[in-house]
């Protein structure tokens, strides 16, 4: 990896039980070895790969996966809601503040499957926009402030809504189940 410069560089790591979780999932199809992060950590976007001509990449992941059926596609897809859920009751329990929705954008929202479990798991109401790239949708709304002079916390507007997923009472139990799981896996290590 010394060859090669991270450009969006992230100051955590992958946390341990995130890390035992998929290789309970997945055993030795699970990886954190340079060679794959670099082989994996991009896409073929011009300019990711003039950057990679440069010895620069966006980015790197902090895992690689190699699911081999849907059950442990699901699985993983679960795993991130469930760390989604507690992200949000993290942040709800530090800044004092109820949160009742979400706007759900980017990549994985997408997913219905995915924005119901954070749904389920967090016991929130979760929105998916019509359109899922938030930051060029907040650029649209920035520029378009500045262009016709206008304040532009005021002129801030909800993006249109595409979905909206509500909370089901049954995936309880395996939020439950899923802090048991987690806890074992960091006693056992």
């Amino acid at each position: 990896m010394t060859n090669f410069e991270v450009v969006m560089k992230s100051n955590h790591e992958l946390p341990s039980d995130v890390l035992k979780h998929l290789i309970s999932i997945l055993g030795n199809r699970v990886s954190t070895k340079d060679v794959d992060l670099l082989s994996y950590s991009r896409d073929y976007w011009p300019i990711t790969l003039h950057w990679m001509l440069k010895g620069k990449i966006p980015a790197l992941a902090r895992a690689i996966v190699w699911p081999k059926n849907t059950r442990e596609v699901q699985e993983i897809v679960k795993g991130i809601a469930m760390r989604c859920s507690e992200v949000i009751e993290h942040i709800e329990k530090n800044s004092q503040i109820k949160i009742h929705q979400i706007i759900a954008d980017g990549g994985l929202s997408i997913s219905d499957e995915f924005l119901q479990a954070v749904a389920d798991f967090s016991s929130k109401q979760i929105l998916r926009p019509l359109y899922l790239n938030g930051s060029a949708y907040g650029a649209y709304m920035l520029a378009n402030a500045v262009y016709f002079k206008k304040d532009i916390i005021k002129s801030w507007k909800t993006p249109p809504i595409e979905k909206t997923f509500l909370p089901r009472k049954q995936k309880m139990e395996f939020k439950e189940n899923w802090k048991k799981k987690v806890k074992k896996l960091i006693e056992a290590s």
